[in-house]
């Protein structure tokens, strides 16, 4: 039965990420990145300038939480290069042999945000308990790094057991965007660049630095890759003054 799933999974993958040959009867390389959907603007403009830079590759994304690409990299997914929002994604796939050597690429700070018609002074996590913040979206802790992050900071801020029953879990940190901008809950904790991108949320506190672990973006070539070479050359752009430019235009801290 695991044998049809997995043939199953790397169908729709193929299905998703394209089939890799021509475009506009030109052949090109196609390079597969899963990458964690905090990248998604940085990565669809960093394609445009790659892709101009390099007409024999074509970049093809897909963007989830960094714990459903991992699960679909274990299971077979036909992916070249894998970034995700958290070292933990990629450890557990370093340590079953299935990536190579990563790289960390860009950093980012956890935020609390609140619809833009709320006016609210917030100044600390634990005013999060009060009646006025009836409910609170963060990413699922399970699968999405910027939900470890916020549960880490709301444990340390000693209020995790007290609001938990307040908690909208989403599945990625773009859907607690959407669920603040739509006025679905009162408050989430995202990432900095995700809240820059908001037009209908605004950013009430930044969560100290010392509440969570670091977050970091790791990056690494997927060893199953029939392209190691043409992902790594990519991989090695995103570590140019150029590239690092245009994540600092996104709010990401550079490495």
């Amino acid at each position: 039965m695991r044998k049809y799933f997995i043939l199953l999974l790397a169908t729709i993958m193929t299905l998703v990420f394209g089939s890799g040959c021509s475009n506009s009867g030109t052949d090109r390389t196609v390079i597969n990145i899963s990458a964690a959907i905090s990248f998604k603007d940085v990565l669809n403009e960093v394609k445009a300038i790659y892709e101009a830079k390099n007409p024999g590759t074509r970049l093809n994304f897909n963007f989830a939480s960094s714990g459903t690409l991992q699960r679909q990299i274990e299971q077979g997914a036909p992916v070249d290069l894998f970034i995700s929002a958290g070292t933990g994604q990629m450890d557990l796939l370093l340590n079953k042999g299935l990536v190579n050597n990563p790289r960390i690429i860009a950093g980012n700070e956890l935020v609390l945000i609140l619809p833009a018609n709320l006016e609210m002074t917030v100044t600390n996590l634990r005013q999060l308990t009060g009646r006025e913040f009836g409910q609170i979206a963060i990413g699922d802790p399970e699968t999405v790094p910027a939900g470890k992050y916020a549960k880490e900071a709301l444990k340390k801020a000693a209020i995790w057991d007290e609001i938990y029953r307040k908690l909208v879990m989403a599945k990625d940190v773009r859907q607690v965007l959407i669920y603040v901008e739509t006025g679905n809950v009162d408050a989430g904790l995202v990432y900095k660049t995700d809240a820059a991108v908001a037009k209908k949320a605004v950013v009430a506190l930044t969560v100290p630095k010392q509440y969570h672990s670091e977050i970091l973006y790791p990056a690494a070539v997927v060893k199953s890759s029939e392209k190691t070479v043409q992902a790594e050359e990519f991989l090695n752009f995103m570590q140019t003054e150029e590239a690092r430019a245009i994540l600092k235009k996104y709010g990401f801290n550079r490495y």
